[in-house]
């Protein structure tokens, strides 16, 4: 799996001093984006640097399924965390909606893969593999929409 990128949290204080006079009829006064954004940015953010913990190789090697296995847990616990956030805008509700989707289609993947790698089934493992690779693909454009929309006052 690729290096999952970091996600820009919108710092609210910066964000207004930075856009100043940009921010017309709503001035600084709409934190709630700002606040929603961050939250959402936070538990992504979070959740990657959980899995990149629980998945790096041990000094013996480790093994793919324990890591396997690591990155569904992982997975899991962003989507446990993604619906806690109360978030009130539809725009980032569709986002953590899109990404909670993706992260559960990542956990069951590796947990297909692991499945596939223990009993030594290639047919299982080739159909994880390409079902992992469906579900990374949509990270990138997803992250950036969030950054996008996150970022745009």
């Amino acid at each position: 799996m690729a290096e999952r990128r970091r996600h820009t949290a919108v710092p609210g204080a910066l964000l207004c001093f930075a856009l100043g006079a940009g921010l017309t009829a709503s001035g600084c006064g709409d934190q709630k984006k700002i606040k929603e954004c961050n939250a959402l940015i936070g538990v992504i953010n979070a959740g990657v640097e959980k899995v990149q913990k629980g998945t790096a190789a041990s000094p013996d090697g480790g093994t793919p399924v324990s890591e396997l296995r690591a990155l569904a847990d992982g997975m899991d616990v962003v989507v446990k965390d993604t619906e806690k956030l109360e978030l009130s805008l539809g725009e980032l509700k569709q986002f953590a909606q899109d990404y909670k989707a993706m992260t559960t289609e990542i956990a069951a993947a590796a947990r297909e893969l692991a499945i596939a790698v223990d009993a030594v089934d290639m047919e299982k493992l080739s159909a994880g593999q390409a079902r992992m690779e469906a579900a990374v693909k949509r990270e990138d454009p997803l992250v950036d929409s969030i950054n996008k929309f996150c970022q745009t006052p």
